[in-house]
């Protein structure tokens, strides 16, 4: 299914959310409670041993196929790697196809949620990738931001977070390629190795690899 097709149905299914799509009814309100992710997802490079965020939740929807969603994958990973303690970022696929590829050729580390229930979508809409839904420990909306991290959207990062993201120019390429694992096994966040079958804990819960590169929470 591509964006177009998917957004076209979560439209259709805002309204049982309490949304409503088109001017002035864009997305949820500040305030509003979502859905926990990380409980209803699979996911690549799982936050093996990291604790449950104290602070908040930074969710990134991207589109694998989208060039910006490309282009800003890694003020994206300077993003995740200059949170605040007490802050985790994920990322959302919002295609149902696509991601493991595009993990694999950028060489992606952050947590990448995939296969969410339509559902659960419903309560993050999205008309155009990337958006980023800021969230409080208890995945309350705090703030919503439309497009890439640079100009403003990069200006009101740097303020809530108190950090500074480099200028897009400065930023390295692609993280340098590391050893090849065989497709089935499952990565963390340090890209250390799993089989099929493994279990680990991370934000409070307890993920298994499913293989083919996925995570499932299990509790």
């Amino acid at each position: 299914m591509s964006i177009g097709k998917w957004w076209r149905w979560v439209s259709i299914s805002l309204p049982l959310f309490g949304f409503a799509a088109g001017a002035g009814g864009s997305g949820p309100a500040v305030g509003a409670q979502l859905p926990n992710l990380v409980k209803r997802a699979q996911l690549r490079n799982a936050p093996v041993h990291e604790p449950v965020p104290t602070e908040g939740w930074v969710v990134y929807a991207f589109a694998p196929s989208s060039p910006a969603s490309e282009k800003n994958n890694r003020n994206v990973e300077a993003l995740a790697q200059a949170l605040p303690r007490g802050w985790t970022l994920l990322t959302l696929a919002m295609e149902p196809t696509g991601a493991g590829a595009f993990v694999e050729r950028l060489h992606v580390t952050v947590p990448v949620l995939t296969t969410v229930p339509a559902s659960t979508l419903a309560a993050y809409p999205i008309g155009k990738a990337p958006r980023t839904f800021i969230l409080d420990k208890d995945w309350k909306l705090l703030e919503v931001l439309d497009g890439p991290f640079e100009g403003k959207v990069a200006a009101k990062l740097a303020s809530r977070f108190k950090v500074k993201l480099p200028p897009a120019h400065q930023l390295s390429g692609p993280a340098a390629e590391g050893r090849k694992w065989p497709s089935g096994l499952c990565l963390d966040r340090q890209q250390r190795p799993f089989s099929r079958g493994a279990v680990a804990e991370g934000l409070g819960l307890k993920f298994e690899c499913v293989g083919g590169g996925l995570w499932r929470a299990t509790s």
